[in-house]
C-alpha cells in the first residue's frame, strides 16, 4: 500500500506547486519605469518615462496624509505608423491608489507614459509620491 501512496503523494505535490505558480501576482516582476515625489507645501508629484513593448502599465500612488488624490495618466503609444494618444483621470479618496490603466490599442510598439498626482484639496501638506510600473522593456536593444 505504501507504494500507492507515494507516487499520489507526488501527483498532489505538483498539483499544489502548479495552482500556487498560477495565482501568482504578474506584479511581481514589474519594471519601475519612473518615480517622482514631492513634500513642498501644496505636493505634487510627477514621473514621466518610455516603456518599449509594454503588455500592460500599471500606476502607484502613496500619500503620507489619508486625504483625496487625484491623479493624471497622460499614455502616448505609437505601433507602426500609428500613434494614440489617451488621458485618464482617477480619484482615491484614502490617500493610496494603485490601478492598471489600459493601454490605447494592443501590443503597441512603445509608449510614453506622463503622470501627476496631488491632493483634491491643494491646501494638505504631506508627502506625496507617484510610480509608474509596466511590463514589457525599458529600452530598445
Amino acid at each position: 500500500m505504501s507504494s500507492l501512496k507515494v507516487p499520489a503523494m507526488k501527483s498532489l505535490a505538483l498539483g499544489v506547486v502548479a495552482v500556487l505558480c498560477l495565482t501568482l501576482p504578474q506584479s511581481a516582476a514589474a519594471i519601475l519605469v519612473a518615480e517622482g515625489s514631492d513634500s513642498t507645501s501644496i505636493p505634487t508629484a510627477q514621473a514621466g518615462g518610455w516603456l518599449y513593448s509594454p503588455s500592460h502599465v500599471r500606476v502607484e500612488v502613496t500619500a503620507d496624509a489619508r486625504a483625496a488624490v487625484q491623479v493624471s495618466v497622460d499614455l502616448q503609444c505609437e505601433r507602426g505608423r500609428s500613434n494614440r494618444r489617451v488621458q485618464h483621470k482617477l480619484k482615491s479618496q484614502s490617500g493610496s491608489l494603485s490601478r492598471r490603466v489600459p493601454l490605447p490599442f494592443g501590443h503597441p510598439d512603445d509608449c510614453y507614459i506622463g503622470v501627476t498626482a496631488s491632493y483634491a484639496d491643494f491646501e494638505q501638506p504631506g508627502k506625496i509620491t507617484a510610480r509608474i510600473l509596466g511590463h514589457g522593456s525599458l529600452n530598445l536593444y
